[in-house]
């Protein structure tokens, strides 16, 4: 592990990050990750050392307990705890904002009963690892895996990355190459002789009338004394084109270097780019399966925030959490939930249900919903193949019937629940019954907006007698 820690002392006090980075993270990050409350006694009971964790933690600012009845307290965290965990990782630099400025979700000081029980539930149950997945990031996170390998889109998306990566380097390396090329090409431009560009033909010509300059030269009579200076200025003149073009050949040879790779990288980018092309097409015809995706998960977060119900898609098996706070739905409204799942794009091979309550009657009273469930679709069945056997009909061409009896269609809705492989009971937090036994102790509560709407009513009401004082007199 590594010692270093980035301290961002612009979203909370330096001091309090390395508290909570050194000492106190573990036992936040699992309160936030549930929800952000538990019950004190929950803390005490899984934690070493937890009374003096528990007044440090008080002490720095860090949680905060209230009563829940008289016998039984919760935890919440602070604003403080709430910004470390929230923009510990963003890129933004708050230095010009006062940190009590400083935005971010804040939890309630007496929140809703169900919003607490959810909360203490799953603090209970993220002791153990094997439940990671009930923390809503994780859970949407491993639908996204779960969906995209079911459906090849992975692969995909890693053959488009890696091209894409692949595509940026080449057009790296080429304008890198191509910046030497043209510095070449520019000066190339420069010292070439408009009048003789570089052949191998220029070359030997320029040779050869050198040679027939220098014979010529020595043949001239000492008298001849202009024909000489005229000859030394044409070989002068030749030897320095022929000094030139034996460079532009060498420079020659320097861009052929050059251009072989840089023709090479181009023709890369340009296959790269057409194979791209093909697979973002594969992509683009697979819309509709992203956008099942995108339903999927917002269903499946409704359902978390919601209805407290963690709802799990790994393997091909749903696995339906049913996180009781006090308000069970019927077993066939949930019926309607897990049916509300099955897309074509991801198949469920098995559903199972796990009923998580701090009452053990209630946990049983609804598996036996269930289970009432799942009796009255083998019913339906068998009454529906009665009817079938009896005029001849196959439920394979059920929507080419000319006629459906209304008792049939009733109990084919029965019949078309989904098939609940397994219903479980969790029994890890029935020791929360005696929690929400004494909840009726709890202190009386209520929030600054109703206490406003309580005295404009009274006030109303004040007024109302006034008036019908008035009339009679």
């Amino acid at each position: 592990m590594s010692q270093f820690i980035n301290i961002r002392g612009d979203i909370i006090g330096i001091e309090t990050y390395f508290k909570i980075e050194t000492y106190y993270k573990k036992y936040l990050q699992q309160i936030f990750d549930a929800g952000g409350y538990c019950f004190l006694d929950q803390f005490k009971n899984n934690n070493k050392n937890s009374v003096e964790i528990i007044e440090k933690m008080e002490e720095f600012h860090l949680i905060r307990k209230e009563n829940y009845t008289n016998l039984y307290k919760y935890i919440y965290l602070t604003n403080t705890v709430l910004r470390y965990f929230y923009l510990k990782d963003d890129t933004k630099d708050y230095s010009s904002i006062p940190k009590h400025l400083i935005s971010v979700k804040q939890l309630e000081k007496k929140p809703s009963e169900k919003k607490l029980l959810s909360s203490s539930i799953k603090y209970h149950l993220l002791f153990n690892e094997k439940n990671n997945y009930m923390i809503k990031e994780n859970l949407l996170r491993e639908l996204k895996e779960e969906f995209m390998n079911q459906n090849g889109l992975f692969d995909l998306e890693s053959k488009i990355e890696v091209l894409t990566s692949k595509k940026i380097k080449i057009k790296e390396e080429f304008n890198k190459t191509k910046q030497s090329f043209d510095i070449i090409i520019v000066f190339s431009k420069a010292i070439q002789d408009s009048s003789s560009e570089f052949t191998e033909t220029t070359l030997k010509e320029k040779q050869t009338n050198l040679i027939e300059l220098n014979e010529k030269l020595e043949g001239l009579r000492l008298i001849d004394v202009n024909k000489k200076i005229q000859t030394i200025k044409e070989i002068e003149n030749i030897k320095g084109i022929i000094v030139k073009l034996k460079f532009q050949k060498k420079i020659d040879i320097e861009i052929k270097k050059i251009k072989e790779p840089l023709d090479k990288l181009n023709n890369e980018f340009i296959a790269l780019g057409k194979q791209l092309k093909v697979l973002e097409q594969q992509k683009e015809d697979k819309k509709s399966v992203y956008e099942s995706l995108n339903k999927l998960q917002i269903k499946i977060k409704n359902l978390y925030e919601q209805s407290m119900i963690i709802a799990r898609l790994k393997d091909n098996t749903l696995t339906f959490n049913i996180i009781d706070t006090g308000n069970f739905k019927t077993a066939t409204s949930y019926m309607k939930l897990i049916n509300d799942l099955y897309i074509e794009s991801y198949k469920i091979n098995s559903i199972t249900v796990q009923i998580i309550s701090y009452s053990k009657n209630r946990a049983q009273n609804l598996k036996i919903e269930f289970e009432d469930v799942g009796k009255k679709k083998l019913k339906a069945n068998k009454t529906m193949q009665k009817f079938e056997h009896d005029k001849g009909l196959s439920r394979s061409n059920r929507k080419n019937w000319k006629f459906c009896p209304d008792f049939y269609i009733k109990i084919e809705k029965f019949y078309n629940n989904p098939t609940i492989s397994n219903i479980e009971i969790n029994d890890e937090v029935f020791y929360m019954e005696t929690y929400k036994a004494n909840s009726s102790q709890a202190p009386k509560y209520v929030k600054r907006k109703d206490i406003e709407s309580v005295k404009i009513i009274k006030q109303n009401i004040k007024i109302g007698k006034e008036d019908e004082a008035l009339w009679k007199e």
